[in-house]
């Protein structure tokens, strides 16, 4: 039996590349060059930045792997930018509807929070949290009382991502 009730996904960093679209807009190597998290956000706020950002080479495939392993059981769960709520969801859903018409497939929600840890149950059974951010499944996990497994596309093994996926299949 699943050991999970729905799996909730994240996008920044796991399918969506974030980061590597932050490095363009700032020019620099790294996203960690950036002068601090303030600037970040003041210079991302009324901007259309999350329907621009790259898939992952793997991004596609990684959306049908879920699609398929969750029998559609599958919400994705992802933090909108601080400070420009209404915006930034905007231009996610409108990224998302995009790839998702391009990987034919179709979460049963779109969830849009900074506190991921609320939906780490349902009716009594726990969820599955599939994050790039230590602290997003620490919460999850402690305070939630749900399932994690982090995975940063960029940095992860995929394969061993799926073979964590199965084991709580």
């Amino acid at each position: 039996m699943k050991q999970y009730k729905f799996l909730q996904l994240d996008m920044d960093g796991v399918f969506a590349d974030f980061y590597t679209l932050l490095e363009h807009w700032f020019n620099v190597n790294h996203w960690k060059e950036i002068e601090s998290r303030e600037l970040i956000l003041n210079t991302l706020k009324g901007t259309d930045f999350f329907y621009k950002i790259p898939l992952f080479p793997n991004s596609l495939d990684l959306l049908r792997m879920i699609d398929e392993k969750t029998k559609g059981q599958w919400n994705i769960l992802s933090t909108p930018l601080e400070g420009d709520f209404i915006n930034s969801v905007y231009h996610k859903n409108r990224w998302l509807n995009n790839v998702f018409k391009k990987a034919k497939v179709k979460p049963l929600d779109k969830l849009f929070t900074k506190d991921k840890w609320k939906y780490a149950t349902a009716n009594d059974r726990p969820n599955l949290l599939v994050d790039d951010r230590p602290e997003n499944l620490k919460l999850f996990i402690e305070k939630g009382q749900g399932l994690g497994i982090r995975y940063q596309n960029n940095e992860s093994n995929y394969k061993k991502f799926i073979k964590k996926i199965d084991a709580l299949s």
